[in-house]
């Protein structure tokens, strides 16, 4: 073999090794440019998945709250039912007293009415019952003025008797607590009788006189 083919030979084998080089280099600069061209893709899915797990996160957190809120409604609603039945209980209670009450005093009051219509007969029946007293305590007054107007044995004796008898009366009935004091001394006797009450008076001032 000559030089020049073994030169030749020996340039075209370095052709050839350097054909090898670039197309290695060709290769590796399209995978490193593929990965590069991926690494954007590959921030932005994680930028994305990082969202999605703040939005997962934000929704269990709302979702805790809302159970929270729903918890409190629920023991609010239940306080509150609790109060307005004690409330309405308490109501009741209060308008079945006053019912009871009311009925107590409508009683009462039938009671008092019945009370007052019965006191009004009674004082009508009194007042009937005074006036007629009146009427025969004026005729025996008469009776008696008729016989003390003569200065005489039986009218004295009338005097002495009548004396005796009514301060007797007026003792015992004092003693008693039927009366508080002695008729001719009473201003209300004075008022409703006051010729009985001048008559009492001119006979228990003779005899006492004598």
């Amino acid at each position: 073999m000559s030089v020049h083919e073994l030169s030749l030979g020996e340039s075209g084998r370095g052709e050839i090794g350097g054909g090898s080089a670039w197309e290695e280099g060709y290769r590796q600069g399209f995978v490193d440019g593929h990965a590069d061209a991926r690494t954007p893709d590959c921030v932005r899915f994680q930028v994305m998945e990082a969202l999605l797990q703040q939005l997962v996160d934000d929704k269990a957190a709302l979702l805790e709250q809302l159970r929270m809120l729903g918890e409190q409604l629920a023991a609010h609603d239940a306080a509150f039912d609790a109060e307005l039945k004690a409330d309405m209980d308490c109501l009741r209670r209060r308008a079945t007293m006053a019912e009871v009450e009311l009925a107590a005093l409508r009683q009462d009051l039938s009671s008092l009415d019945d009370s007052l219509v019965l006191r009004s007969r009674q004082y009508v029946s009194q007042s009937w019952l005074y006036n007629s007293c009146r009427v025969f305590m004026g005729a025996t007054r008469k009776v008696l003025e008729s016989l003390l107007r003569e200065e005489t044995e039986v009218s004295g004796r009338v005097r002495e008797l009548f004396t005796r008898i009514y301060s007797e009366q007026v003792q015992r009935s004092l003693e008693r607590g039927v009366i508080k004091t002695a008729p001719e001394t009473s201003p209300e006797f004075a008022e409703a009788m006051p010729a009985t009450r001048k008559f009492i008076l001119d006979l228990l001032r003779a005899q006492r006189g004598k």
